[in-house]
Parts: structure tokens; C-alpha cells; sequence
């Protein structure tokens, strides 16, 4: 389990940089302008305990139900997928 979370933390470096803007689409939790596979490894290392490196004012939490679980894991999916989703 520990492996899999230092695997997930380092995929999150590879090259993603936050771009310039003041509102992001719901799901992108490293501020890239788009919701992607980096944004559901944040998520699943979120879900697990760890925290999101990024900072662009994204909630993790994305049913809105005050916690973290794969239910939020399942949206992320279907928003990378270019779903919409509101709470």
C-alpha cells in the first residue's frame, strides 16, 4: 500500500504545472486547466490519507458529503471522461 502511494506522489511531478487562471473545472486538483488521469492519482492518494501538493483552491470532496471516499474516486473518473457533475 505504501509502495502504490510513493508510486502515485511521484506520477504527480512529471511535468504538471499549474496554469494561469482564476477559476479551474470542477475535479482539476493540480491546476492544470483540464481534468486528467494526474488529477484522479491525486484523488486516489487523497481517498488514502495523503494530501493534494497543489494549491488552486480545488475541493477533493466532490459529492459534498464532508469526506473523502471512492465515491469521490468514481466522479473523478467520469469528469476526466468529460461528464459533468454538480452537488
Amino acid at each position: 500500500m505504501i509502495a502504490a502511494l510513493a508510486i502515485l506522489a511521484g506520477s504527480l511531478f512529471s511535468g504538471s504545472q499549474p496554469v494561469a487562471a482564476t477559476t479551474y473545472p470542477k475535479g482539476d486538483l493540480n491546476c492544470s486547466g483540464a481534468v486528467t488521469s494526474l488529477d484522479i492519482n491525486i484523488e486516489v492518494l487523497m481517498v488514502a490519507g495523503g494530501s493534494n501538493p497543489f494549491e488552486c483552491g480545488q475541493s477533493a470532496d466532490l459529492n459534498c458529503s464532508g469526506t473523502l471516499t471512492s465515491v469521490d474516486i468514481s466522479i473523478m473518473l467520469h469528469l476526466a471522461a468529460g461528464g459533468t457533475y454538480t452537488c
